[in-house]
């Protein structure tokens, strides 16, 4: 009953193309393969031999009709072993977190059960009104303390959702969250390895094995987090050698199936051209940490490491770090915005930035030499928790501080899940292997530390709301619309003066609010030094300053008294933020 013939070669994986057509196309060998068609996981349907006749350069392709193979399986077969294939769009045998079967068989559904996306479109949120968060899938909601029902999966974080909306964000990358593989020594709990790209991962999924397609869930997802207006983006890790192809591919897909709003690739720099240049991908934002060899491309972003390490360094008093940071506290390159960050995944949390000088990843089992050795970190005076109170509000202060500049800088903001209650790994700096309480985000710290968390969410309305924070534009440092004040703007002890000499660590960095539409300006004075300094404010005709935010535990500077000295003292390690305003 059924009729076979050569297929499509273009049309890789599994694909129906009719009522009762398939088409199955497959590379990766140079003899001949076997196609195995499953009924169900264990009773094997056909045998379909693919020979010279059936091959197209190193694609084997073939087309299937005549019998209805909506709920079968396959994989394929050569010098009697079973490869799964690559485009798999489901894998068997992957329900629990990193157990590896004997004797598996690595099935893919042919078919995808369909799915009702009630009309979901992308969000297409602008770059520049964007807040970004990062998650790990199981590490999210796994630990007893997240209080959902289906802890680890794609459904815990759909509980999450009402949370992250009242926290302001707008969108959620994942760190792999396809079906990845072990091939390490230590538990892959990150899932930086290779694997199959176009299969959501089966342990993620509450209702694997309740019904046949387990991807329900992943799309679920999607949708609900679009609902709640929270755009969602992939992590994928690509290793060195992968082809281009291959990749974009991989993004093309999950874009058209899963309706990502965004991909964050780790691959060769070369490697990720092809979906830059994809015009299906038009739209689609597209990350990587190097885009160099490209022009002006609305759709490309980099994560900017250099924030960071510039950021961590002036926080806790290095020496010559002004210059360079007040650049990237503007660096929004046209055509390839940055993100900016001040923790991830791949080093301390931003609570163990502020209270670990060293890295402790013994637990991992490799004695301490993993993980990065540098971490521009300072505990404060003391190595790892502490009761300690001047201890722990000069940690907490400094939290505060790292908070507000990621916020007040242009570009993106993004923040590492749990860091916005200091959740900490106890000073594990590459938890890569840490499938238990050290990787798990801890929310009984959201509870601990509430007023901390109260202070982010503070920060991200206050972005918000002034646009001149985050401006579409890459600063000029001059008044090129004629307002009569330039973008963006530093100062010191004199106005329109900034002192950047090596010892210097404070400055006043002023935004013109007329460049983003808002009628006020912004002047964020901030003071990294032990001691206070004073910072002089510019002179506008017809408008008086108002200090609205502060990083510290003072009160905030008078309005009258700023005015009359046109200065604010800021205390040492403090920001304060200032708001201008026509006088009345």
């Amino acid at each position: 009953m059924i009729n076979i013939k050569k297929g499509n070669p273009a049309q890789r994986g599994a694909q129906k193309t009719g009522s009762m057509s398939y088409n199955f196309a497959f590379a990766g060998v140079s003899d001949n393969i076997t196609l195995l068609i499953f009924d169900g996981r264990k009773n094997l349907k056909c045998r379909v031999e693919l020979d010279e006749t059936y091959k197209t350069g190193d694609v084997f392709s073939c087309n299937i009709s005549g019998e209805n193979l909506d709920k079968a399986m396959y994989c394929y077969e050569s010098d009697g072993k079973m490869i799964p294939d690559l485009y798999a769009k489901t894998v068997t045998c992957c329900s629990e977190f990193n157990k590896i079967q004997d004797n598996a068989r690595y099935l893919s559904r042919i078919v995808l059960d369909e799915f009702d996306w009630e009309g979901d479109m992308p969000l297409q949120t602008p770059y520049e009104d964007s807040i970004f968060y990062k998650i790990h899938v199981r590490g999210y909601t796994k630990s007893r303390t997240s209080m959902v029902k289906h802890k680890g999966t794609f459904d815990g974080i759909i509980q999450k959702a009402d949370y992250l909306k009242e926290l302001g964000i707008t969108a959620v990358e994942l760190m792999p969250a396809y079906e990845f593989v072990n091939s390490g020594a230590n538990t892959n709990f990150w899932g930086y390895d290779g694997g199959f790209y176009m299969a959501p991962r089966g342990a993620y999924s509450a209702s694997y094995g309740k019904h046949g397609d387990y991807t329900y869930e992943f799309r679920d997802t999607i949708k609900q987090f679009h609902k709640n207006g929270i755009e969602v983006y992939m992590e994928m890790f690509f290793p060195h050698g992968t082809g281009s192809g291959y990749i974009d591919d991989c993004v093309r897909y999950w874009r058209r199936e899963y309706h990502i709003d965004g991909v964050h690739l780790i691959c060769d720099d070369n490697a990720a051209g092809i979906p830059a240049d994809d015009v299906f991908l038009k739209g689609m934002k597209i990350f990587s940490t190097n885009w160099d060899n490209y022009g002006r491309n609305d759709d490309l972003y980099e994560y900017n490491n250099g924030f960071l390490e510039s950021a961590r360094r002036i926080i806790k008093g290095d020496e010559d770090q002004l210059q360079g940071f007040l650049y990237m506290m503007r660096k929004n390159t046209p055509g390839r915005p940055s993100v900016n960050y001040i923790a991830s995944n791949d080093g301390f949390t931003l609570a163990d930035v502020y209270s670990y000088d060293r890295k402790h990843n013994e637990a991992n089992g490799e004695n301490n030499r993993d993980g990065a050795n540098y971490n521009l970190s300072w505990n404060c005076g003391v190595e790892g928790p502490t009761k300690r109170r001047k201890v722990v509000e000069l940690r907490n202060l400094l939290m505060r501080n790292a908070i507000t500049f990621v916020m007040c800088a242009q570009g993106i903001p993004l923040i590492y899940a749990g860091d916005e209650f200091g959740n900490s790994q106890g000073g594990n700096n590459n938890a890569y292997c840490q499938d238990n309480d050290t990787g798990w985000v801890d929310w009984n710290a959201l509870n601990r530390n509430h007023r901390f968390y109260d202070f982010v969410r503070t920060m991200i309305d206050f972005r918000k709301h002034h646009a001149c924070l985050h401006m579409a534009d890459e600063a000029g440092l001059t008044d090129y619309k004629y307002y009569g004040l330039p973008d963006v703007s530093y100062h010191g002890v004199k106005a329109w003066y900034p002192e950047l000499e090596h010892y210097s660590r404070q400055a006043g960095i002023m935004y013109c609010g007329q460049y983003a539409g808002d009628e006020n300006n912004l002047y964020i004075a901030f003071n990294m030094h032990w001691e206070p300094h004073e910072l002089a404010l510019p002179n506008i005709s017809g408008r008086s300053w108002q200090a609205v935010l502060t990083t510290g535990t003072e009160e905030l500077p008078d309005a009258s008294q700023i005015n009359e000295a046109r200065t604010v003292s800021v205390p040492a390690r403090t920001i304060i933020i200032l708001e201008d305003e026509k006088n009345s």
